[in-house]
């Protein structure tokens, strides 16, 4: 096996300036924790001090720069912070060629080391990472910075994916030996079984240490799912035990992990309470009966069952092809759960087509549901996942709208399809055929394809050209995987790469409102206030790419901007999250608009005039994400919350930004509103369990009845607020007085809204909401009369608003 490995690169760092209000001194943050002042260079809010808590003397605080959370350098010096304590020691590092590998781990000409300890005998040109945790060199093996003794590092292997590192004569658990593991027989089982788990012939291990394999429920549920799924292991301490068990007359083994123990029928140890014990067998699969019935059982999570009594004699049951099973007069597949779903059927006629159709002389059925306007008849399927009936071509059900031609349509695999004149089709989406050759493309996997003269990589839906790779000797190893004869291929790699090469941020460009129209099918993800300049608020609205503000008394768009596109040097899993706006507000004259985006923790500017796009801010620490917004109408200034704070940020060139405040939120209130008055003089929030109005001359008012209650807005002087119930109720308060005024209820009450704001419209509450369950379109209420005022991105017309009532 390969062994994985981190490349060590040495790491940039950037220096955000953050002016901190603390006891009259001006502070600037340098990151990771670290900040300085004109005197004195601090962590975590403590000057610099030595293993005895002694201050570090000597610091060249203008020079001083933070590498990471345990290595700062001031040019002349290495800082090295212990993993336990925020104590320092100087490290007497040459600081010229001095460069981190990791986060811990670093290197000079001469030296390794780890945090505050030098690593005796490890040499710094051959020294590599295996993850952040293990390194090596030609000679020597270390974990966090200990020595591994005896390793063999020239044959070191990680035991599949997990935490386990084997030289073939020894096996460790991050740092520490596996006593008495058979590194010959040792295999690791945390992808099936439970985080840490493996196992060699003799015992099952858990977190590197030997583990019991405990009761017949406990091993039959955890360690039986990996050994069925392994049939080349034999001979292991699970074959002895099943051996063992099954000559046990009070068990009874069924298989698939169905079994009966008593006078009970058990999944794994989940006991089945409708079958007969005493009459019960399997059939196959999920599949069981007893003397009168049919069941289909699933474990959909551990501890969690699905499935029960399915209708149909159990002595006609037979499995049909491609996941089709039928009895007298219905038919099963599988769900995504495990368990069978049935559908009625006409069992003298009834046909399988392939894994997704089939049909008798009633219909087509795609997947248990029946398709309307079919002749099942006149049916052909195209691959697994297309059907073709009388000039229409369908994908798993639903008709394809495309410019495609399904009288010529071929399957290429892989759900694509190709006509005639060269068109196609992934799904019901056509693709641009740029570069490729139609006529002879032949698609590999779901990750590579190739014709006569090129090999490609389908990335995002694109097909991009692998250059100087020769169709004739290219294949796949697996999926994701090509090979050409000479090198791999390796689609994640290649996906990244394409990322990381793309502009990091791509300028809108100026649009007209026509761009409203395109907007009907997108998810909307924010939905925030601006003031107006006649005093009324407009509401914005922004999805992936982007954002428009609308004037709500008029029901007109007066803003329409594309939002930038975001690329991540280091994309993972979550990487689609940063297209998605996160917070958005717009200044008074609607000539600027400040957005953010998850996952990015940079504020971004965008002239509503030119639609040039700037980075204006970027947060110091990578986790503190900014989660709401807004823009002062008589100020160049922005205000963000970011976690429990508020930041005040200049919009001059020098981003300047000073906390105004710590503690404006409870945690358990992620992505919590903060609203605040048109002439800044207060601002709520929600914490400790109440709405908080703070203003900056009078202190705290704290509201009653708010438990579980988020702020909606604040009155252009802050007199009164809107604030929202735990069942979506608006409650009106006088803030000078700290009474309730009015309580609304109404249709958007008790109903599940993914983001919803509030405010006054000509003196008169309204409630606007995006459902959860539908993205499209936002609606918008009359909290007075109840009543559903509009919806905005519901119909298909260019006005893009509708009336209505509910």
């Amino acid at each position: 096996m390969a062994l994985r490995t981190a490349t060590a690169r040495v790491l940039k760092f950037e220096t955000v300036k953050v002016m901190v209000d603390a006891d009259k001194n001006m502070r600037e943050e340098l990151g990771f924790g670290f900040a300085r002042d004109a005197r004195r260079v601090y962590c975590q809010d403590q000057p610099l001090q030595d293993r005895e808590g002694r201050s570090i003397e000597g610091i060249r605080v203008s020079d001083f720069r933070a590498l990471s959370s345990y290595l700062a350098t001031d040019g002349a010096r290495i800082y090295a912070r212990n993993f336990k304590y925020f104590r320092f020691t100087v490290v007497l590092a040459d600081t010229h060629s001095f460069r981190l590998l990791s986060e811990s781990y670093a290197v000079d000409a001469k030296h390794v080391y780890f945090q505050d300890r030098l690593l005796q005998g490890a040499s710094p040109d051959s020294f590599r990472l295996l993850d952040q945790a293990w390194g090596r060199d030609e000679n020597l093996l270390f974990y966090c910075g200990k020595r591994i003794r005896n390793a063999d590092v020239q044959k070191l292997n990680w035991v599949g994916q997990g935490k386990y590192l084997t030289d073939g004569a020894r096996v460790w658990y991050e740092g520490r030996e596996v006593d008495g593991a058979d590194p010959s027989t040792f295999v690791c089982a945390d992808d099936i079984v439970y985080q840490g788990a493996a196992t060699d012939r003799s015992r099952p291990y858990r977190y590197g240490l030997a583990d019991d394999p405990g009761p017949r429920e406990q091993w039959g549920r955890y360690w039986s799912p990996f050994f069925v799924a392994r049939p080349e292991l034999r001979d292991y301490w699970w074959h002895k035990l099943v051996e063992q068990t099954s000559s046990d007359p009070d068990v009874r083994e069924l298989g698939g992990g169905f079994r009966v123990v008593g006078k009970q029928v058990y999944l794994n140890d989940l006991p089945l309470l409708e079958p007969d014990a005493a009459t019960t067998s399997l059939l196959g699969d999920s599949f069981i009966t007893d003397d009168t019935r049919l069941y289909s059982y699933a474990e959909f999570h551990r501890g969690v069952l699905e499935g029960g009594v399915l209708a149909g004699i159990p002595a006609q049951w037979r499995r049909l092809q491609h996941g089709w099973y039928r009895t007298d007069t219905y038919c099963y597949r599988k769900n995504w759960h495990g368990n069978a779903e049935s559908a009625k059927i006409d069992a003298d006629t009834f046909e399988v087509l392939s894994e997704a159709y089939a049909r008798d002389r009633s219909g087509v059925l795609c997947e248990l549901k029946r398709m309307r306007g079919v002749d099942p008849q006149d049916v052909e399927c195209i691959g697994s996942e297309h059907l073709r009936s009388k000039g229409r071509l369908f994908h798993f059900g639903t008709e394809v709208k495309a410019r495609f031609d399904p009288a010529s349509a071929e399957s290429l695999g892989h759900g694509y399809v190709r006509d005639s004149q060269g068109r196609l089709l992934k799904g019901r989406q056509a693709c641009r055929s740029r570069g490729f050759d139609p006529a002879t493309l032949r698609i590999l996997s779901r990750y590579f394809a190739k014709d006569m003269a090129h090999v490609y990589a389908i990335l995002e839906g694109e097909f991009v050209e692998l250059p100087n790779v020769e169709p004739n000797g290219f294949s796949v190893d697996r999926p994701d995987i090509g090979n050409d004869g000479s090198r791999l291929y390796d689609y994640n790699e290649l996906l990244n790469t394409r990322r990381h090469e793309r502009n990091t941020i791509r300028g809108p460009e100026r649009q007209s409102q026509s761009r409203s129209t395109e907007m009907f099918g997108e998810p909307i993800y924010v939905v925030d206030w601006a003031w107006g300049s006649g005093g009324q608020p407009n509401l914005i609205l922004a999805g992936v790419g982007f954002c428009q503000v609308w004037d709500l008394k008029q029901r007109r768009i007066l803003a329409d901007v594309a939002l930038p596109h975001v690329s991540l040097q280091d994309p993972d899993e979550c990487a689609t999250l940063s297209q998605i706006p996160r917070a958005c507000a717009a200044d008074e004259l609607l000539s600027l608009l400040a957005v953010t985006f998850h996952n990015d923790t940079t504020l971004y500017l965008i002239d509503l005039v030119t639609g040039a796009t700037t980075s204006h801010w970027r947060s110091v620490s990578g986790n503190d994400e900014i989660e709401r917004l807004f823009i002062p109408a008589d100020v160049p200034q922005v205000w963000a919350r970011i976690r429990n704070r508020v930041y005040r940020l200049s919009l001059d060139a020098t981003a300047a930004a000073d906390v105004i405040d710590y503690e404006v939120t409870d945690q358990r209130w992620r992505d919590a509103p903060l609203v605040v008055s048109a002439d800044r003089q207060r601002y709520a929030f929600a914490k400790e369990k109440a709405v908080l109005v703070r203003d900056f001359n009078s202190g705290d008012a704290r509201l009653p009845g708010t438990v579980s209650g988020l702020p909606q807005a604040l009155s252009r002087n802050g007199a009164r607020l809107l604030a929202l119930g735990a069942k979506g109720e608006l409650r009106e308060f006088d803030v000078e007085r700290g009474k309730r005024i009015a309580l609304y209820r109404g249709g958007w009450c008790g109903r599940d809204w993914f983001r919803s704001v509030s405010t006054w419209l000509d003196g008169r509450p309204i409630f606007v909401g995006i459902q959860t369950s539908e993205r499209r379109w936002v609606e918008v209420w009359d909290a007075l009369d109840d009543r559903l005022v509009c919806r905005i991105g519901q119909s298909a017309c260019q006005s893009s608003i509708a009336d209505g009532s509910e």
